[in-house]
């Protein structure tokens, strides 16, 4: 069995120091990538070392004769030039990156992520693997990151787990505890490391579990697992999960889910949903069918969409509301004369103050709502982007639809406008 440990990645960074014995390298070179020889002093300065076998050391660096000293906690440590490949300054690596970053812009994840694919080949794991967080926060099946983590996984630390441990073992649960509260790379290093599990059975059964969990986190994990794992499998569960969950990271990542099920007729209940008298569940089934990703589902949208602008033209009965209050004064007298006496009779008048309001009680807000999920929904479907109004998609399908049809039994992608 493996020793379990518990270690988040920003700690694990000081294990990255160890390395075990390396054969031996042609000879090293120095911050500009030269060769050095072994009698040339080098100043004390943050460096990267590459040591032959990829490992690579971080830290305050100098030259002392036949060997390179990096200091950790206040201690000078040594390893032999033989074994260093190559020295580079951290600040030119961090130039360089900062330079790649520029140039790959925001926009373009694929060069983002080669970009922080380079960082991790150089040495810079720290901004490598924030830069790869980012973007499997904005796209979870980025292939390029993914790849890139992948390639580096063995440089950070995750709790490990024995290939003959049982799904619902300690180990097992510690390194889902684990994944749980991480963010996107850490459940990605994790998933890689149930891979290896081969309790394949019971794992899945216990993910399947795991997405009825009372946590949150729990929940989005098992459907990014089971995604991973079990691509096509749990797909009932996942269909819940996806409409009728109460957080929206849950929905995505078991829509998700379903869309790598490959499965087109999974979007048969959801559609169904579109009908429901809960105009929270229709919002939700709405938005699952555009993260799945199955152009069947855009002819379903599309009525509904139509049922929603038809209910929101309808006029909605009228009130009127009075919010105020009454003011009683004395307005003037009616002095009447009588013999040796004059009487005063005091009229009394009414001052209102307030406002009247038009009011009409109407779900306009869920109408809304809903109408705009569509949208988006149909957008991520087609790729079209007629306009921001249910007229304009409308419009759009009418001039569309025949194409879109002929598209779709050819298993083409159809033109949009």
């Amino acid at each position: 069995m493996r020793t379990k440990i518990t270690l988040s990645l920003a700690a694990g960074f000081a294990l990255l120091l160890s390395s075990p014995a390396l054969p031996q390298a042609a000879g090293p070179t120095g911050d500009d990538g030269s060769q050095t020889s072994s009698a040339t002093p080098e100043k004390s300065k943050k460096r990267i070392l590459h040591l032959s076998g990829g490992t690579t050391i971080r830290a305050v660096t100098r030259r002392v004769g036949d060997r390179w000293e990096y200091k950790r906690k206040g201690e000078w440590r040594s390893v032999p030039v033989a074994l260093v490949e190559r020295a580079i300054s951290e600040r030119a690596a961090l130039k360089e990156l900062k330079g790649r970053r520029k140039e790959a812009g925001h926009k373009d994840l694929e060069a983002r992520s080669q970009a922080a694919r380079w960082a991790l080949d150089n040495g810079l794991l720290k901004e490598g693997l924030n830069a790869l967080e980012v973007i499997l926060r904005e796209d979870p099946d980025q292939g390029a990151a993914r790849e890139a983590l992948t390639a580096h996984a063995h440089r950070f630390p995750v709790p490990p787990v024995d290939p003959d441990a049982k799904a619902g073992s300690e180990e097992v649960e510690e390194l889902l505890r684990w994944c749980a509260k991480g963010g996107a790379t850490s459940r990605e290093l994790g998933i890689l490391e149930l891979a290896r599990l081969r309790d394949r059975e019971g794992l899945q059964s216990s993910l399947s579990t795991q997405l009825f969990s009372t946590v949150v986190t729990r929940r989005s994990l098992a459907a990014l697992a089971l995604r991973r794992l079990f691509p096509g499998h749990e797909v009932k569960p996942l269909l819940q999960r996806a409409v009728l969950d109460s957080s929206a990271e849950v929905r995505l990542q078991s829509s998700l889910a379903l869309r790598a099920s490959s499965q087109v007729a999974v979007i048969v209940p959801v559609t169904k949903a579109l009908s429901s008298s809960h105009a929270r569940v229709r919002t939700q089934a709405a938005e699952a069918l555009g993260v799945m990703g199955y152009p069947a589902a855009v002819e379903p949208l599309m009525a509904r969409l139509a049922a929603v602008q038809s209910t929101a033209r309808h006029t909605v009965p009228h009130s009127y509301i009075f919010f105020g209050r009454q003011f009683a004064f004395i307005q003037d007298f009616d002095v009447q004369v009588a013999q040796f006496q004059a009487v005063a009779d005091p009229q009394i008048n009414v001052l209102i103050e307030g406002s009247v309001l038009e009011a009409g009680v109407h779900g306009v807000k869920e109408v809304r709502y809903e109408s705009r999920a569509i949208r988006n929904s149909l957008g991520q479907l087609t790729g079209a982007n007629p306009g921001r109004s249910a007229k304009a998609w409308l419009s759009w399908w009418e001039e569309n639809q025949d194409k879109w049809r002929a598209a779709q039994l050819l298993e083409e992608p159809p033109v949009s406008r």
